[in-house]
């Protein structure tokens, strides 16, 4: 048995970290997760004495795991660090931090657990698919194994792991996912690289069984009454003889409120009146990214036309299913009007909750790569991407427009509800951008994950102090 400890500086419930606890706990070995500041964390893992410390980390987060690692090495903790996650998986050359001693590209759960058997048993470990590790000055890089294709043979996430935390008891919901993968290859996506890296690891678009995702429901639903199901599949419309068994089910063995993502050509009436007969459909999310198609389809290369999305928002509200919309701004090559056009997109589909982000061109993604070349972003400014403002409020990409663009999404919220503001605003942003456009922005950001959350304002008001370093 081995004991593994992940930190982690943001107030959420990782499903991904959930999934590989349970893996690593049903083959006999410890997991745990440590939140906080960092000398609490310092000192619980002191106590803890782990033989293995983790990260999953995003592009945003590197500079936090950069400096949480090397204050455990500084503490004379002497446990090995690890990374996984987005931003070792993209971009490897993670692993030439000093603290860092391993990271894990792709899929964790097999690698993950092969690895603490070989620390259990005292065993090399230098030599272990998808984990490439530094030693003695030489990093010794892995190659993948194959894709998980069954999924039902993973147990079910450890949703114990962050309950020792009064905020996640009281979580208003509960995160679940039916599948991995996508067939699409916007630009902007992590999918286009995955499955460059995947090439040969198997089919990337894997589904779990209808009856094994009931039964995870209806399991955690017995031991806490869960309020809100959350899929967070990046498409659950991708399979339509999948979802609408899986919904005559949910229907019948369920009833429990739940909120799902979809593509809007994905979606026709058959499936709208699935979701809609549920009784138990909360809200749609999909994403419009931007309300100029050609920039949609040749720069993101979304292929969604406009009258998708219409046609889409119209079904949903025929069937009066509330509707989320996602949104970018400061996209490399779009013009104010451009950006506007965002705007008025979101007014014709009229959503219940917009939310609305600038865009981060994250290493390694095709539309990073378009903006380097195009000279909107140097290389060497992507570093730039955690560390405020840039992580949420402003743009690292350098075009005409991109002042004016940032300040308008600080008003998208409040514009597409109400038109009225659009010639002040139009005035508004033309200043240079500020921080009370930024606290504007949070607000009504805010209000809308009230909506989307079912959260108590006091709890947002906790959450937004715990995750203040993180959206600031």
């Amino acid at each position: 048995m081995a004991k593994m400890v992940f930190l982690q500086n943001i107030w959420h419930e990782y499903l991904g970290v959930m999934q590989l606890s349970a893996v690593l706990k049903a083959n006999g070995h410890q997991c745990d997760v440590l939140m906080g500041n960092k000398n609490d964390i310092l000192n619980e893992l002191k106590r803890a004495k782990p033989d293995l410390i983790g990260f999953s980390a995003m592009v945003i987060q590197q500079d936090w795991v950069v400096e949480m690692a090397r204050a455990v090495k500084r503490a004379g903790i002497k446990a090995p660090i690890i990374v996984g996650g987005p931003h070792p998986t993209f971009y490897p050359d993670f692993i030439k931090e000093k603290p860092i001693d391993m990271i894990c590209i792709g899929e964790g759960e097999y690698a993950l657990l092969d690895l603490m058997n070989a620390i259990a048993k005292g065993k090399d470990i230098k030599h272990i698919k998808n984990i490439w590790v530094k030693k003695n000055g030489r990093i010794y890089k892995n190659e993948l194994r194959p894709l998980i294709q069954d999924l039902d043979e993973l147990p079910f996430p450890d949703r114990k792991l962050y309950k020792k935390y009064d905020f996640f008891r009281k979580q208003e919901s509960d995160d679940f996912m039916i599948s991995r993968g996508c067939p699409f290859r916007c630009s902007f996506c992590f999918n286009h690289k995955w499955c460059q890296i995947y090439a040969k690891g198997g089919s990337t678009i894997r589904f779990r069984s209808v009856e094994n995702c009931i039964r995870e429901i209806k399991e955690l639903n017995k031991k806490r009454k869960v309020k809100m199901v959350m899929f967070i599949d990046s498409t659950f419309n991708i399979r339509k003889d999948w979802l609408m068994k899986f919904l005559k089910r949910y229907k019948k063995e369920v009833k429990i409120p739940f909120s799902c993502n979809i593509r809007a050509d994905l979606l026709d009436e058959p499936l709208t009146k699935a979701l809609k007969d549920t009784g138990c459909c909360d809200s749609i999310r999909f994403a419009i990214e931007v309300g100029d198609e050609k920039l949609r389809n040749t720069v993101l290369r979304k292929n969604l036309t406009d009258k998708q999305i219409l046609t889409a928002a119209k079904l949903l509200k025929k069937y009066k299913l509330p509707i989320i919309t996602f949104n970018m701004f400061g996209l490399p090559d779009e013009t104010l009007e451009q950006a506007w056009k965002t705007i008025y997109m979101n007014r014709k589909v009229r959503p219940e909750v917009v939310s609305c982000y600038v865009f981060l061109p994250f290493p390694g993604l095709e539309i990073t790569d378009y903006a380097i070349k195009k000279g909107y972003v140097r290389r060497e400014d992507l570093k730039k991407l955690g560390v405020s403002p840039y992580k949420i409020h402003r743009s690292i990409i350098n075009q005409k427009d991109i002042g004016p663009v940032t300040n308008l999404h600080k008003f998208s919220i409040v514009l597409v509800k109400y038109p009225q503001f659009e010639p002040i605003t139009r005035q508004l942003i033309k200043l240079p951008p500020n921080i009370f456009f930024d606290y504007f922005y949070n607000i009504t950001q805010v209000v809308g994950w009230m909506r989307w959350m079912r959260a108590s304002p006091l709890r947002m008001i906790v959450e937004i102090l715990k995750n203040y370093k993180e959206v600031s």
